[in-house]
């Protein structure tokens, strides 16, 4: 399955976000995330960060008035 979960720092530079802002995201389940090895490291499904991407862009389309 490699490639399909992205570390919280990736995914916060994908976004040009702080690392924190990714962590808030995944609370609000805005992100999909597991936690993987004995440190219980967080990853972000990498759907669930497209699909976000595809709504924030969608969204921003929208409030743009002519």
């Amino acid at each position: 399955m490699k490639g399909e979960y992205l570390e919280v720092s990736a995914v916060a530079i994908r976004l040009n976000v702080s690392a924190h802002t990714v962590y808030r995201l995944i609370q609000r389940k805005q992100l999909e995330s597991v936690n993987v090895g004995d440190k219980k490291a967080i990853r972000v499904l990498r759907p669930s960060l497209e699909q976000f991407e595809k709504n924030r862009k969608s969204e921003s389309i929208a409030s743009v008035s002519f």
